[in-house]
Protein backbone atom coordinates (compact mmCIF):
# COMPACT_ATOMS: atom_id res chain seq x y z
CA UNK A 1 0.00 0.00 0.00
CA UNK A 2 2.85 2.41 0.72
CA UNK A 3 4.11 2.21 -2.89
CA UNK A 4 0.65 3.36 -4.08
CA UNK A 5 0.65 6.26 -1.61
CA UNK A 6 4.15 7.33 -2.71
CA UNK A 7 3.51 7.12 -6.49
CA UNK A 8 3.36 10.43 -8.40
CA UNK A 9 0.09 9.33 -10.02
CA UNK A 10 -2.36 6.48 -9.51
CA UNK A 11 -5.21 5.13 -11.58
CA UNK A 12 -8.41 4.60 -9.63
CA UNK A 13 -11.62 2.83 -10.55
CA UNK A 14 -14.34 0.65 -9.10
CA UNK A 15 -16.46 -2.18 -10.41
CA UNK A 16 -19.41 -4.07 -8.98
CA UNK A 17 -19.03 -7.58 -7.57
CA UNK A 18 -21.64 -9.91 -6.08
CA UNK A 19 -21.00 -11.28 -2.58
CA UNK A 20 -23.68 -13.51 -1.01
CA UNK A 21 -26.14 -12.23 -3.65
CA UNK A 22 -25.53 -8.61 -2.62
CA UNK A 23 -23.81 -5.92 -4.65
CA UNK A 24 -20.37 -4.87 -3.40
CA UNK A 25 -17.63 -2.85 -5.08
CA UNK A 26 -14.01 -3.63 -5.84
CA UNK A 27 -12.02 -0.42 -5.56
CA UNK A 28 -8.83 -0.54 -7.62
CA UNK A 29 -5.74 1.63 -7.12
CA UNK A 30 -2.77 1.07 -9.43
CA UNK A 31 0.53 2.59 -10.41
CA UNK A 32 3.36 1.01 -12.38
CA UNK A 33 3.54 -2.66 -11.44
CA UNK A 34 1.48 -2.31 -8.26
CA UNK A 35 -2.26 -2.89 -8.08
CA UNK A 36 -4.33 -2.76 -4.91
CA UNK A 37 -7.88 -4.16 -4.95
CA UNK A 38 -10.13 -3.60 -1.94
CA UNK A 39 -13.70 -4.84 -1.48
CA UNK A 40 -16.31 -2.55 0.08
CA UNK A 41 -20.11 -2.66 0.35
CA UNK A 42 -20.38 0.91 -1.00
CA UNK A 43 -19.16 2.68 -4.14
CA UNK A 44 -18.99 6.39 -3.34
CA UNK A 45 -17.37 8.79 -0.93
CA UNK A 46 -18.24 6.66 2.11
CA UNK A 47 -16.17 3.78 0.72
CA UNK A 48 -13.32 6.07 -0.27
CA UNK A 49 -13.17 7.47 3.27
CA UNK A 50 -13.35 3.99 4.83
CA UNK A 51 -10.63 2.58 2.55
CA UNK A 52 -8.48 5.63 3.29
CA UNK A 53 -6.26 5.62 0.20
CA UNK A 54 -7.31 8.81 -1.62
CA UNK A 55 -7.71 10.84 1.60
CA UNK A 56 -4.01 10.14 2.36
CA UNK A 57 -2.76 10.51 -1.22
CA UNK A 58 -1.07 13.69 -2.45
CA UNK A 59 -0.28 13.00 -6.10
CA UNK A 60 -2.48 12.92 -9.21
CA UNK A 61 -5.42 10.53 -9.43
CA UNK A 62 -6.42 9.39 -12.91
CA UNK A 63 -10.11 8.55 -13.01
CA UNK A 64 -13.38 8.56 -14.95
CA UNK A 65 -14.50 12.07 -13.91
CA UNK A 66 -16.89 10.71 -11.30
CA UNK A 67 -18.00 13.38 -8.80
CA UNK A 68 -16.80 11.37 -5.78
CA UNK A 69 -13.23 11.51 -7.10
CA UNK A 70 -13.51 15.19 -8.01
CA UNK A 71 -14.55 16.03 -4.44
CA UNK A 72 -10.92 15.56 -3.33
CA UNK A 73 -9.19 18.89 -3.84
CA UNK A 74 -5.94 18.04 -1.99
CA UNK A 75 -4.66 16.01 -4.96
CA UNK A 76 -4.41 16.57 -8.70
CA UNK A 77 -6.80 15.05 -11.22
CA UNK A 78 -6.40 13.53 -14.66
CA UNK A 79 -9.06 11.93 -16.80
CA UNK A 80 -8.70 8.34 -17.99
CA UNK A 81 -8.53 8.12 -21.79
CA UNK A 82 -10.27 4.73 -21.89
CA UNK A 83 -13.21 6.07 -19.93
CA UNK A 84 -13.41 9.16 -22.12
CA UNK A 85 -13.45 7.03 -25.28
CA UNK A 86 -16.23 4.89 -23.83
CA UNK A 87 -18.34 8.00 -23.28
CA UNK A 88 -17.92 9.34 -26.80
CA UNK A 89 -20.85 9.05 -29.15
CA UNK A 90 -20.47 9.34 -32.89
CA UNK A 91 -22.87 10.85 -35.35
CA UNK A 92 -22.62 9.40 -38.82
CA UNK A 93 -23.56 11.69 -41.68
CA UNK A 94 -25.97 10.19 -44.24
CA UNK A 95 -24.28 8.79 -47.35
Amino acid sequence: MESILQAPSIHVDETSFRVDQKNHWIHVYSSGGTTLKLLHRKRGKEAMVDLNIIPRYGGVIIHDCWASYLSYDHCGHGLCGSHLLRELTFHQQPG
